[in-house]
């Protein structure tokens, strides 16, 4: 027969405070942010800009990197008449500086 009175001990409950928080909200942005900057970066090229990965190539390393994915969203192509032949010049939107410039042989 239990007491009147008598309580039943239970666990402690677990505390999930501000760190725990913190931490999720840490590790989400961390995760996100670059992940929607890609997505971001690839939407911008397929609406923007008209060239192929292999011409985000900037490095000239042979593979079309993150990085190079998100440099080239200020980067756009124009053609112009040179010598003959059509060539496509890659000009930053910044400057308007000419970046690489690719001639039809």
């Amino acid at each position: 027969m239990q007491s009147v009175g008598h309580s039943e001990k239970r666990a402690p409950l677990r505390k999930t405070g501000a760190v725990g928080l913190g931490l999720w909200i840490f590790f989400g942005l961390m995760l996100g942010v670059p992940s929607m900057a890609i997505v971001v970066g690839l939407t911008s090229q397929l609406i923007g800009n008209r060239y192929t990965w292999t011409e985000m190539d900037w490095n000239g390393d042979g593979r079309t990197s993150a990085g190079e994915i998100l440099a080239s969203v200020d980067i756009r192509v124009r053609s112009t008449p040179a010598e003959g032949t059509t060539c496509r010049e890659f000009f930053s939107l910044k400057d308007g500086l000419v970046l690489r410039r690719t001639c039809a042989k």
